[in-house]
Formats: C-alpha cells, structure tokens, sequence
C-alpha cells in the first residue's frame, strides 16, 4: 500500500498487511512532548501489532541540526528511563531519508524490542518516522521489513490533497 500525504509533500509505502490506526500507540516513543506535536500525525502497524510506525510532519522548530540531535537523545533516553530498560542507542550517520541531507537517524534497542527515530528538515518542515518493534522469533524478518518501509519514503511536490492510501 503506498501512502501519500499531498498536504506535507511525503509518500511511503507499507508491506502487505500493515495498515493505518487511528488514535495514538501506547508508548511514548510514538507521541513525544516535541517531535510531531506540530503538524500532522499518521500511525500504522504490521498486521500482527508487533511493528509500528509513526509518521508526522509540521513546521520546523528546531533552530540547528545539533540541537535537534541533542533533543532526540534526551528524548531517547527519557522514554528508556521511563521503561527502566537498558537500552543501546545508536547514531546512523550519512543516512538521507527522501534524499534529504539535513537527516538525523537512531536506532535504539532494548530487552524488549528496537526502534528506530528519524528526523529529516526539509524547506521549513520537519518530517519524523518512529518506528517499533517487539522482539520474537521473526525478529530479523521485521527488522528488514521496517528498513524496506523506510527505504520508501520520498518527498512529493506540494499539493492541497489530504493523506491518501492506495
């Protein structure tokens, strides 16, 4: 299924089976205090509720790229402290999400699952894919199902339409 949000200027496409959720995911990860309050948010999740992904995109409040990466481990190591988990996080560098240069990325594990937490500024706006997934036989197969969907991602032109699947 391919998504296309006209309004933000994104599309993404999700495996067979995956589908959007209305509502906010249960974790912290997936609503934060400051990544994607502004703006726009899309939730999805694998057809077995194991992975999710969160997609937002708003204006852009981040006022350089090393403050938005300070943000984004603070935020990390929070929700970690709120789980009382040891957690490993790592910073995936040269990574373009869209193509975008100005893109942070870090993927985290934990005892019970991984994630991964990507913020790209792009023309003023802020575009985030959160990303989890829990820990089971299939582990590895999810883990490359998640890095196809990022993978994906692309920038639109600017439109007026609503999000779209299709």
């Amino acid at each position: 299924m391919i998504v296309e949000d006209r309004k933000n200027g994104y599309a993404i496409e999700l495996p067979e089976g995956w589908q959007e959720r209305k509502g906010k995911f249960g974790t912290l990860s997936h609503h934060s205090i400051l990544f994607g309050l502004i703006g726009d948010k899309h939730y999805f999740e694998s057809a077995d509720g194991r992975s999710r992904l969160t997609v937002s995109a708003g204006a852009n409040i981040w006022p350089s790229p090393l403050i938005r990466k300070a943000a984004m481990c603070d935020f990390l190591v929070f929700n970690v402290f709120l789980e009382l988990t040891e957690t490993d996080l790592t910073e995936i560098e040269g990574f373009c999400l869209g193509g975008e240069e100005n893109t942070v990325y870090y993927w985290y594990e934990s005892p019970h699952g991984s994630g991964r937490f990507i913020s790209a500024v792009r023309e003023g706006r802020e575009y985030t894919l959160r990303t989890s997934v829990v820990k089971d036989d299939d582990t590895l197969e999810k883990y490359a199902e998640i890095e196809w969907i990022i993978a994906s991602f692309r920038f639109l032109e600017p439109g007026n339409a609503e999000c779209s699947s299709r």
